[in-house]
């Protein structure tokens, strides 16, 4: 998602680049625009096995996400492929959860209890960076983080397709 924004959009300003660079080729583009992919919890699951917490940039707890599997990803292509060119720009989403069933989920294939820390806006930079981002690379993902949150980035593709994976089988292939 984002993708047909041109800026504001940290790294996902370069897809909307490289869509447009392929469009201007002639070339058929089938362009998935997938959502936040269940993998990108590693990081939360790390700092749940190091310290216990479970780390929330989210404005709420309670707020369900739609995530996608890598693998949704992977099949939906396979599927694009086998259909033959075409050009259209296709949302992929998968179930949705919020903070605490991602948290309860990681602390559960951990065998362990787990507390979620509220990260306010104001800490995403410090908080990024601790990760091991650089100081551009946080600044590209909290620009990305305000334009998710703020309703700008969302799905605008030709179609909506939904993944399958659940959650539990992701966690417990990172656990």
């Amino acid at each position: 998602m984002g993708a047909d924004l041109p800026d504001g959009t940290g790294p996902i300003q370069g897809l909307h680049h490289f869509e447009k660079a392929l469009a201007a080729t002639g070339t058929k583009v089938s362009a998935i625009r997938a959502g936040f992919f269940m993998e990108n919890i590693s990081s939360g699951i790390a700092a749940a096995k190091n310290s216990g917490v479970y780390p929330n940039m989210m404005p709420s707890r309670t707020m369900p996400m739609p995530m996608i599997a890598t693998k949704d990803i992977g099949k939906l292509v396979a599927e694009l492929l086998v259909a033959g060119p075409k050009s259209e720009n296709v949302d992929l989403h998968g179930p949705s959860y919020t903070v605490e069933q991602v948290a309860q989920k990681v602390g559960k294939a951990l065998q362990k209890n787990i507390q979620i820390v509220d990260i306010p806006a104001s800490g995403w930079f410090e908080a990024l960076t601790k990760a091991g981002l650089s100081k551009a690379w946080a600044n590209a993902y909290i620009e990305m983080y305000n334009a998710l949150l703020s309703g700008r980035i969302s799905p605008k593709g030709h179609r909506a397709v939904s993944g399958k994976t659940e959650l539990d089988e992701v966690i417990k292939q990172l656990v």
